[in-house]
């Protein structure tokens, strides 16, 4: 095989340096990328609703961006230890997380949680999550048919609700201050555990997201679908009200919605946040994905980066608004 000579080399040298002078600086990190695997951290255990979608689409994505997506669960303490280590991750593009709202803002306003979540390089939504107000049947107990009724109770609502680091905490509570009934909540149920609070008549009612796996107790009538946080009803719910048809715009707001959010570290350069903001898009827009993760109940709708970032604002804003009465059950 012929070899350059030394001075072809040098040749060869200036007139590649020739070429970056004319096409610009050289190729960086953010334009190689992605050359390897990324990672989606999840703060829930295997088989959640968060760890599903995120599995379904990190497919997507891979077969999108080239590289293997890999899925990592990072359960405990509500969700807190995904936002810990996404902070702690060097932003390069290869970490990212999918982040509970509002019930992290409730963490950060309440808690005191660092970061500031408004600091994280947000990229898109991963799914909404909307919550319904869900009441017994059981005879002997109240019987609450509509958020009017329930402003009328003499005493206070027994409502159930999931440790304070989880969505229904916040959304529960911040339902009950904007309608105005009497309530005492209970802590400490998870999930199943509320369904079954509700057959046997240990509470009286519950916020629960508005998915299949929640609504079996209505649909067997142990149990009654008094609203669903939304501006309209759910498609695929279409017998349960909203709270808006019931006199409180509030409960439309998408703040008060379950949103799981997508994100990046702080400081992630925009290059690289704009090639997965735009692969987000695409996944959510894969017809046969959309139709794999909304069989369930919830509903995958793209959100810009931008929109992103004002909705995780809106919602610390609606925490913090109602950060004193969160207080109460916060230890």
């Amino acid at each position: 095989m012929r070899t350059l000579k030394s001075s072809s080399k040098v040749g060869l040298v200036l007139l590649v340096a020739g070429a970056l002078a004319l096409t610009g600086a050289p190729a960086t990190a953010a334009d190689e990328y992605p050359g390897k695997p990324i990672t989606i951290l999840v703060g829930f255990s295997v088989g959640g609703a968060m760890d599903t979608a995120a599995r379904l689409q990190g497919d997507v994505l891979s077969k999108i961006l080239g590289v293997p997506v890999v899925i990592r669960n990072v359960p405990g303490a509500g969700g807190r230890n995904s936002v810990t280590i996404l902070n702690r991750s060097k932003p390069d593009g290869y970490t990212m997380a999918a982040i509970n709202l509002p019930g992290q803002a409730v963490n950060q306003v309440v808690r005191g949680m660092k970061p500031d979540l408004r600091s994280f390089t947000w990229i898109g939504r991963q799914v909404s999550n909307p919550y319904f107000l869900q009441a017994t049947t059981k005879k002997g107990m109240d019987q609450w048919t509509s958020f009017k009724q329930m402003k009328t109770a003499k005493k206070p609502i027994k409502a159930g609700i999931t440790g304070t680091g989880g969505n229904t905490f916040p959304i529960s509570v911040i339902t009950a201050n904007l309608v105005g009934y009497p309530v005492d909540f209970i802590a400490g149920f998870k999930g199943p555990e509320l369904i079954t609070g509700i057959i046997r008549g240990d509470i009286t009612i519950t916020n629960l997201p508005l998915v299949k796996r929640w609504t079996t107790a209505v649909q067997s009538g142990e149990a009654r679908a008094i609203a669903v946080y939304l501006p309209e009803r759910h498609p695929k719910f279409p017998d349960i009200p909203t709270g808006v048809e019931q006199g409180f715009p509030e409960l439309g707001s998408a703040s008060l919605v379950g949103q799981n959010l997508y994100a990046l570290p702080p400081k992630t350069p925009a290059k690289i946040a704009a090639v997965l903001e735009a692969a987000l898009v695409k996944v959510n827009n894969d017809a046969k994905l959309k139709d794999k993760i909304e069989a369930n109940g919830n509903i995958v709708a793209p959100l810009s980066s931008t929109d992103t970032s004002k909705l995780i604002g809106d919602m610390i804003d609606l925490v913090g608004n109602n950060a004193s009465l969160l207080k109460k059950y916060v230890k």
